[in-house]
């Protein structure tokens, strides 16, 4: 299936969907925001979907009024997840330093959205980063140029250990607004009004070795291996593929059904439906993995209290409740 605006010049749904959430964590109604953008948060995941500018356009006028203009580029810069660049922001990771790894990255922009919205330029020994969007809309031209200088400011410190420092900013527009949230974001002050939306950063912060952190390397080739494997044809029922994601991460995390579903390519409501279409639901994977895993700690020994926490429950009544439920539903089945 392909999703909407699949055709269109535009930006990613990933992108797109980073607006649907800022709205929902501000406690806003996503349905109508949903609406300009011409697609469900399902489809806005799929790799394939493209969201025309102007769609996005309108979707941050309508979003501005209700979660205010000012600081919502800055904001939106911080709603991301492991998804949000693909493959291109892998190579973000692979220079041998910062400026290597956005030049690499730049280079396959289109990942992200349709045409040359960021360029590089020399800036004595340092790095000009300069960004536009395409859209038509002077609202969203300013929203956005601040979003994207955020996130170049904040993968400096993500991606090196350190802050940027002796930068500079400059936006084409006028101030939207209150800006402490911005320039927090910034680390500077933006002068207002310039030629250009740009970032200067110097050699000492474009030179700094890339340390990107081994867990975070690893679990985006995983993504890269999940979307290869999803490829191909189902080789195990969807309670299966699901029952294998949940005991890698039972240890680690309380398992959450949005997680799994992006890792499925799906929303969270189309796979509620196509587990209880198979008779069983979430909670009853969960439930049945946490099982087994409860099981065979307590019989290698551990105790109530370890298995209840290394299986994700907050404490050993949870477990003992759970363990009555298994019961009940042994003896019904």
């Amino acid at each position: 299936m392909k999703a909407r605006g699949s055709g269109s010049a535009g930006i990613s749904g990933a992108m797109a969907l980073r607006l649907v959430r800022l709205f929902a964590d501000r406690g806003e109604d996503t349905a109508p925001l949903l609406a300009v953008l011409g697609a469900t948060e399902g489809e806005l995941r799929l790799p394939s979907c493209r969201i025309p500018y102007a769609a996005l356009d309108r979707a941050i006028e309508a979003a501005a009024p209700r979660v205010g203009s000012a600081g919502l580029g800055a904001a939106l810069a911080r709603v991301r997840d492991e998804e949000t660049y693909g493959v291109a922001g892998l190579l973000l990771l692979a220079g041998p330093s910062f400026r290597e790894g956005l030049a690499r990255a730049i280079a396959y922009q289109r990942v992200w959205g349709d045409g040359e919205r960021f360029t590089l330029g020399a800036l004595r020994g340092g790095l000009s980063v300069r960004f536009e969007h395409p859209g038509r809309s002077a609202l969203a031209r300013a929203v956005l140029a601040e979003c994207a200088l955020v996130e170049i400011v904040d993968a400096v410190r993500l991606l090196t250990g350190r802050p940027a420092e002796g930068h500079a900013v400059q936006l084409r527009h006028d101030r939207l607004g209150p800006d402490e949230a911005l320039c927090a974001a910034l680390g500077v002050s933006p002068a207002y009004g310039r030629a250009e939306n740009a970032l200067a950063l110097p050699a000492e912060v474009v030179e700094r070795p890339v340390a990107a952190h081994p867990e975070l390397l690893g679990r985006a080739l995983e993504r890269i291996a999940l979307t290869a494997v999803a490829a191909l044809p189902a080789s195990a029922s969807l309670a299966d593929r699901i029952g294998s994601m949940l005991r890698a991460e039972l240890d680690v995390a309380a398992p959450r059904l949005e997680s799994v579903a992006r890792r499925l390519h799906m929303s969270a409501r189309t796979l509620q439906r196509r587990l209880q279409q198979d008779g069983t639901s979430f909670q009853d994977l969960v439930d049945r993995e946490r099982r087994a895993r409860a099981i065979d700690l307590i019989d290698r020994g551990a105790s109530a209290k370890e298995a209840a926490l290394l299986v994700g429950f907050a404490e050993p009544g949870s477990l003992a409740r759970a363990r009555k439920r298994w019961s009940a539903l042994a003896r019904g089945g």
